[in-house]
């Protein structure tokens, strides 16, 4: 048994340093679109969060085309997760530098923020909005948290009537796709 676990340890170490050294190849850290020139209207902002064990770059071309199709000037922000399992501790942590980021490409004080997540990212930003629905300034004094948009993601069973399964104690308006 011990000879068969020394194998498998020297068979399967090289390949787990071979999968951290190309995740590690990945250029990853905050990404800040600058609203596109020739919208008319308040600048609004959007802040994607990530998947779990994806970086901002990978979301860069899906953020542009919203920004695209969206009326109003829209500055977007990626922020970069240290921990490749988005955490809400982590997202209370990144989003004052984040929104800060966002304001010195653009965004006034104080206009409106969205949050979008895609799955993992999605199901931290539902807990996040849940959490702070009543108290996001004290996140950052500077936004107007406006609503959260899930991609593959849902609002989890801590917002649900255990019996209906109907939200409960969740105000958030909230779009889930």
């Amino acid at each position: 048994f011990a000879a068969v676990s020394s194998a498998m340890f020297i068979c399967l170490f090289p390949l787990f340093c071979g999968l951290f050294s190309l995740s590690s190849l990945v250029q990853s850290e905050n990404i800040v679109l600058d609203a596109l020139s020739g919208k008319n209207g308040t600048t609004v902002g959007l802040i994607y969060v990530t998947g779990a064990g994806l970086v901002p770059s990978q979301y860069a071309q899906l953020c542009q085309t919203l920004q695209f199709i969206f009326n109003q000037p829209l500055i977007v922000g990626i922020p970069d997760f240290v921990i490749p399992a988005e955490t809400i501790y982590e997202l209370d942590e990144l989003l004052p530098g984040m929104l800060k980021e966002m304001e010195q490409h653009g965004l006034p004080k104080n206009s409106d923020v969205f949050l979008a997540g895609h799955s993992l990212g999605g199901a931290v930003t539902a807990m996040f909005a849940g959490k702070h629905q009543y108290d996001y300034k004290s996140i950052y004094p500077d936004w107007v948290f406006k609503g959260a948009i899930l991609n593959g993601a849902y609002i989890t069973r801590t917002y649900r009537n255990k019996t209906t399964h109907l939200l409960q104690n969740y105000s958030v308006p909230t779009l889930s796709i």
